[in-house]
């Protein structure tokens, strides 16, 4: 099953190999910013180096390049750009050429991809690519590390790109590598702890307890209990400061006594150090034998990590743990410090919803602070894509240029859509869509919308509302206008995300949308039109416009659009936005669908 799992990956995410031109080595990419996350007034601009095993001919230094969507779809004109000579090293020839994007239309807020293709002698040229979006400042730098209820966790926390990352996504509690020697005088050491000071960041990091759980007796008690009072006595000042005890221990009987010991001593030393250090339990399931041996006595939260495909394990995971503490009177709040998403294989899309999902039900099931595993891990040779490992990250490690995938846009959305807004309210309705209520003191609303039966179209009921944000999963944000009524929308398993001021609770059911789209054919074709037809109940609609990717054709007949993609289009998927205005002039609502082309 794992190799198969591994084979799948490698045929999704690795370009064509035959014939592919073997003069070139790689092809990197760099921006005005860490993560390709640049802020609205960064240079648009790509620097692209060309790495060559030998010189290349004046034919190969002129390179295509062009941006599209998640779907694959065109968004600039192609681009030929001329590679200039640049410095060589051992065994490489190198070719640089700077792409500027001022001039393309590109939203604030969406995943883009550039993609390059290298001229080749003969057979398929070498092709590349790397991701970018144009990202505001997080919202959630407004507030205090303590006010946003999530982490960050790495592979490798020692690494300055994960500081930097968690904070330009908004994560207020950065995941670091804590630790202390297991000999006096027990010396104790936080790499990357001053930049996280800088940034203003704070910080969680797992004990050397974690080393004891996997069956190394390192660490006696003193050893336990000196290390930790050296460590929030030296590094201690930053705040807030988090321990969290474990990680993923294993084993029954004595080795839980024994870990259930080191936790005693590791906990009873900070408080005694600092009553004001949150600890955090290790990241067990909800395991009876711990509560038995008097782990919950020995922390103030507890915590599990969950890599399930649905959101329906974190629900039930809070669940079983509030049962347990109820049963051994321990009640404290859950945190989740590993949400994840076993990815490899499986679309970004996959990824990105799951990330949305779990972190909108683990709030909405009572969760106190959670964070995503992982950020990224480092990859200088662009060797492991596709690994297991890769796949779970939101950041591409590849040459250690830490592009953006679309659940990075995802996981930026989710931390600032929710900031300091606590969880409200939730509804199941009988067609299958799901809604999520958040709230903040300034009545700053969030709505989160998924559908388990497919898209269709609905009227979202939102008295009280005028101005509404909505966000889909590729980042595209588009304003609507609810004047006080409701709004028309699409919902599929893709989670909207709608942003906006007031309102209500949760309608006790949804309306039926004003317009709505014929569903699709599961793929459309990719060189002749096709057909989307509309239809609306009594409603004064003043215009239905539809938004195509760019050189993409349609044309309207009554009710019924055509749309032709053009020749030779590289798009995977047709995605289309039907906008809806009112007699008004307000945009009232949007309709989304996407097909595969064949």
């Amino acid at each position: 099953m794992r190799l198969s799992l591994l084979l799948i990956a490698f045929l999704a995410l690795t370009p064509p190999l035959r014939a592919q031109d073997d003069r070139i080595s790689r092809v990197l990419f760099s921006t005005a910013q860490l993560g390709n996350l640049l802020f609205p007034k960064d240079p648009r601009t790509v620097q692209i180096v060309v790495e060559a095993r030998r010189t290349l001919p004046p034919g190969a230094r002129t390179i295509d390049c062009d941006v599209r969507d998640y779907w694959g779809a065109e968004q600039t004109e192609p681009v030929q750009l001329k590679l200039a000579d640049g410095e060589s090293k051992p065994g490489r020839v190198l070719y640089t050429g700077t792409l500027d994007l001022a001039g393309a239309t590109l939203e604030i807020g969406r995943y883009y991809e550039i993609h390059v293709a290298v001229p080749a002698e003969k057979g398929e040229p070498f092709r590349a690519q790397t991701s970018f979006a144009i990202l505001p400042a997080a919202e959630a730098k407004k507030y205090k590390p303590e006010e946003i209820p999530f982490t960050s966790r790495s592979w490798d926390n020692r690494l300055l790109e994960h500081v930097r990352l968690t904070d330009r996504l908004g994560l207020r509690l950065c995941g670091l590598s804590g630790t202390w020697a297991a000999r006096a005088p027990y010396a104790a050491q936080v790499p990357q702890l001053d930049l996280v000071k800088q940034l203003g960041l704070g910080w969680l990091t797992v004990t050397p307890v974690a080393e004891m759980e996997a069956g190394k007796a390192v660490y006696d008690e003193t050893a336990l209990r000196q290390g930790v009072r050296n460590l929030i006595t030296q590094f201690g000042a930053v705040r807030p400061m988090v321990l969290n005890l474990g990680n993923d221990p294993r084993g029954t009987g004595d080795r839980v006594l024994k870990n259930v010991a080191a936790y005693r001593a590791v906990y009873e030393a900070a408080k005694k150090t600092d009553p004001a250090i949150t600890v955090v339990a290790t990241a067990v399931e909800p395991n009876e034998e711990y509560f038995k041996a008097g782990y919950g006595q020995w922390c103030d939260a507890f915590d599990f990590h969950d890599y399930d495909k649905t959101p329906d394990t974190v629900r039930r995971t809070i669940g079983e743990y509030r049962a347990l503490m109820k049963k051994y009177q321990c009640e404290k709040p859950i945190w989740c410090t590993e949400l994840g998403f076993n990815s490899q294989g499986r679309t970004r899309l996959a990824a990105a919803a799951a990330l949305t999902k779990k972190f909108t039900v683990f709030f909405a099931a009572g969760g106190a602070r959670a964070g995503w595993f992982g950020l990224l891990s480092p990859d200088p040779e662009g060797k492991t894509s596709g690994s297991a490992t890769d796949a779970l990250n939101v950041f591409d490690g590849r040459y250690n240029r830490y592009a953006p995938r679309l659940d990075a846009i995802a996981y930026f959305n989710a931390v600032n859509a929710i900031a300091i807004k606590k969880f409200v309210e939730e509804k199941a309705y009988a067609n299958g869509v799901h809604a999520f209520l958040f709230r903040d003191p300034d009545a700053r609303s969030l709505q989160v919308l998924w559908s388990d039966q497919g898209r269709q179209e609905i009227g979202l009921p939102l008295a009280g509302v005028q101005e509404v944000q909505v966000i889909r999963i590729d980042g595209s944000l588009h304003k609507l206008q609810a004047d006080n009524t409701d709004l028309s929308l699409s919902v599929s398993d893709e989670p909207l995300l709608l942003l906006y001021q007031g309102g209500g609770a949760l309608p006790a059911k949804l309306d039926v949308s004003f317009v709505t789209l014929e569903p699709l054919p599961k793929t459309l074709s990719r060189n002749e039109s096709s057909a989307l037809t509309i239809f609306t109940r009594s409603f004064p609609l003043e215009g239905v416009d539809l938004i195509v990717p760019p050189s993409w054709k349609w044309e309207s007949k009554g009710l019924q659009f055509n749309v032709t993609p053009p020749a030779g289009t590289a798009a995977r998927e047709a995605d289309f936005t039907l906008t809806l205005t009112d007699a008004k002039g307000l945009r009232r609502g949007e309709l989304y669908a996407h097909a595969p082309l064949e």
